[in-house]
């Protein structure tokens, strides 16, 4: 579930993921769905993946794991999960995006998410900024690996 589908965060991220899975000789069941940044859209898109927004027991899912392009996005997905009676992670495993500790930590269960390290990010722009300023321009692209941040809404107990 990503944000608009217009935005290249919604793109860039589903079209990472669906090279991931490719990768390991799996796939994503479906389309993508998108909607906006927000909780009220994870409840929403919950309610699409399952069909019915009566379904209420892990029996039968359609899905065996949700990845929401957003931590956000997945908090709400969580709740809406948690209100039908289906168990994360026992029914449907969900991760998130994005390692906003006000969202992934708070989730129940706390989510499994992807961190894409804007800390070191934005230290590696300060110092690229500073060589350019010296007169010692840097040219190309850098790219900075995401880490996982594994927590409970894919392992239980975490």
């Amino acid at each position: 579930m990503g944000g608009r589908a217009e935005q290249a965060a919604s793109l860039v991220r589903y079209e990472t993921l669906a090279a991931e899975l490719s990768a390991r000789d799996l796939a994503v069941v479906g389309e993508p769905l998108y909607g906006d940044w927000s909780e009220q859209w994870g409840r929403r898109a919950v309610d699409q993946i399952l069909g019915a927004a009566g379904r209420s027991t892990g029996d039968g899912l359609p899905v065996d794991a949700i990845v929401f392009a957003s931590d956000q996005v997945a908090r709400g997905g969580c709740d809406r999960l948690r209100e039908l009676g289906v168990r994360v992670p026992d029914d449907v495993a969900v991760t998130g995006y994005d390692d906003w500790e006000v969202m992934s930590l708070a989730s129940r269960p706390p989510l499994t998410t992807v961190d894409m390290q804007l800390e070191r990010l934005g230290q590696r722009a300060a110092e690229l900024l500073i060589a350019a300023i010296e007169g010692e321009p840097v040219r190309g692209v850098e790219r900075l690996a995401p880490r996982l941040v594994v927590r409970a809404s894919t392992l239980g107990d975490g």
